[in-house]
């Protein structure tokens, strides 16, 4: 019974169909869901494009503006590059400015040499010049910097370049005077740890204060008189009856320095 009643309702569904077919209202039907389906789906396909346009500018557009971004990166770096670059040209003349007002006024024959390496390590504390035996540069010579501030002398030399050890290395040592004094020996300013200089070996009959000032004495072949060494920072009594000792802080950081001047003559 309950198959014969929903085979009758298949029946009718199927002959009304048919009949509307027949009746040309199928089609209408057909035809008014289509009218109002086609403006929905040109909307859509229409908003999609939109949308895909859309996208397209802006990953179109964030490219464009990475590569500015890049760009100027590049360009700030290069920038960044030549400032260093001038500063440095800067620093070498005034340098170089200050070195040869001293050359002049002391009638020193000087040869400003730029520094292409700095050692410091375990104690040793030298610099490599671009000058050498070519130049005139021979083994014992003292350098300095700026206004005649002492920074070392001489220890190897070849044609091209020279070595040079800094007064603050453990194997420095250079005969010095303390005050106006010149031409006799107060003692011998030697590196010491931590990039400092001693001054040992001073008289104990030879008055010293903090803040005096210390100065090559002459004595010693290469090395002219009244080349700043240092000031005294800190006196250093001993029992020994006949000599003190001070500590010299040394008045340069030779990171600071592009050049450095030989003198070659005095």
């Amino acid at each position: 019974m309950f198959l014969t009643k929903k085979f009758a309702i298949a029946f009718f569904l199927f002959a009304l169909v048919v009949a509307l077919y027949h009746l040309s209202l199928l089609s209408t039907l057909d035809k008014a869901t289509r009218a109002i389906l086609n403006p929905l789906q040109a909307q859509a396909i229409n908003l999609a494009q939109n949308t895909n346009t859309e996208l397209s500018i802006a990953l179109s557009s964030k490219r464009a503006l990475l590569t500015q971004v890049r760009r100027l990166e590049k360009k700030t770096l290069e920038l960044t590059s030549e400032i260093l670059a001038l500063q440095k040209i800067k620093q070498e003349n005034e340098e170089l400015r200050a070195i040869l007002k001293f050359g002049t006024e002391t009638r020193f024959t000087i040869l400003p040499s730029r520094i292409i390496h700095i050692t410091n390590k375990d104690g040793e504390q030298a610099i490599l010049l671009d000058n050498g035996a070519k130049d005139g540069i021979v083994k014992g010579n003292a350098v300095v910097v700026l206004n005649g501030t002492i920074i070392g002398k001489v220890i190897e030399v070849s044609d091209e370049v020279a070595r040079v050890r800094l007064t603050t290395d453990n194997k420095s040592a250079i005969l010095a005077t303390v005050g106006d004094g010149a031409n006799f020996v107060a003692g011998v300013a030697s590196g010491s740890q931590n990039t400092a200089i001693k001054l040992d070996l001073i008289p104990k009959n030879i008055p010293l204060s903090e803040g005096m000032r210390v100065y090559t004495n002459g004595l010693e072949e290469g090395i002219p008189s009244s080349l700043y060494i240092g000031s005294i920072s800190a006196l250093e009594e001993s029992d020994n009856e006949i000599f003190n000792a001070a500590a010299i802080v040394p008045p340069y950081s030779i990171e600071n320095f592009i050049t450095a001047s030989v003198i070659t003559h005095s």
